[in-house]
């Protein structure tokens, strides 16, 4: 009996690690307006890692800081001012950081020299969204859990614009490709469901999902079928393969997905929700997709 108890212990899977690191604030940091993401995480994660990536607070503040690279080194740059600001940063503070799927978000918790936690701010908001410092809250839907997940790989922002202030026609296409996305994660429903941004790779080529959704609700490793529906009147087949390549987990949707591109017109900054409707019995899985243009 004894021996089968250590088998079965032996058997049981662990639980899937979390990516998470830390960092400690230095002067420079808060003197140069950016913070450098440990060397180790970015060798680790590099291809996985986006333009910009959306910080939140154990409160639900939610703050996007755009990432800047250099010869190998990743920053978090534009915004970070903004977050040191708030949250009164200091030298000697350290800055705990938890993925939370998509590598674009991340929970993050701040400690003082003195080890303790800190209290994090609480302000005033207008409809559920606060409006100090830029940081904001992502719409709430209580139905769906965790079973929401947002991955958004967005491109530089240009910063020139033309004569007289007007927006150049590349600017005004990032502002309304944020637009979209915006009107994309106020979707509501009570099935798993994920948002894409849509860039020219996706475009292109193969569209890359999240790996912890696809394996949580779709199938864990190797080549799955797929229905996506814009209606149910008409459906595409494509497939899904999740695997591993210089030891990084991706899934990637092909085989099918530029006909439903082409198709559909789905184009560079629209913003796509993939509502898983059917799980199915099978590897199959059947996602009603909702287009949001930019």
């Amino acid at each position: 009996m004894a021996s089968s108890s250590r088998r079965d212990d032996r058997d049981s899977p662990l639980p899937a690690k979390v990516p998470t690191f830390f960092k400690i604030v230095l002067d420079k940091a808060l003197r140069d307006g950016r913070l450098e993401i440990p060397p180790a995480f970015v060798m680790k994660n590099e291809d996985c890692l986006p333009d910009s990536v959306f910080l939140k607070d154990p409160t639900g503040r939610v703050w996007r800081i755009e990432l800047t690279r250099r010869c190998g080194k990743v920053w978090l740059q534009k915004g970070w001012s903004e977050f040191a600001k708030f949250y009164s940063l200091n030298h000697g503070y350290l800055l705990m950081f938890s993925h939370e799927g998509g590598f674009s978000h991340f929970l993050v918790r701040i400690f003082r020299r003195n080890t303790l936690e800190i209290d994090y701010p609480i302000s005033s908001s207008h409809d559920g969204v606060p409006k100090l410092c830029g940081g904001f809250q992502l719409p709430k839907n209580e139905e769906h859990g965790d079973n929401v997940f947002v991955k958004i790989l967005d491109s530089p922002r240009p910063k020139t614009r033309s004569r007289g202030g007007m927006y150049t026609d590349e600017e005004k296409t990032t502002r309304l490709s944020d637009r979209a996305f915006s009107r994309a994660v106020s979707f509501k429903s009570s099935n798993p469901f994920l948002v894409v941004k849509m860039q020219p790779s996706y475009i292109a080529s193969q569209l890359t999902l999240s790996v912890p959704f696809v394996k949580q609700h779709v199938c864990a490793r190797g080549i799955c079928d797929m229905n996506l529906e814009i209606s149910s009147r008409r459906s595409w087949p494509v497939k899904c393969r999740v695997g591993v390549y210089r030891r990084k987990q991706y899934a990637r949707v092909y085989d099918g997905w530029k006909a439903f591109v082409r198709e559909n017109r789905v184009k560079v900054g629209d913003a796509c929700v993939f509502e898983l409707i059917n799980k199915g019995r099978t590897r199959n899985a059947t996602f009603k997709v909702g287009i949001y243009r930019a």
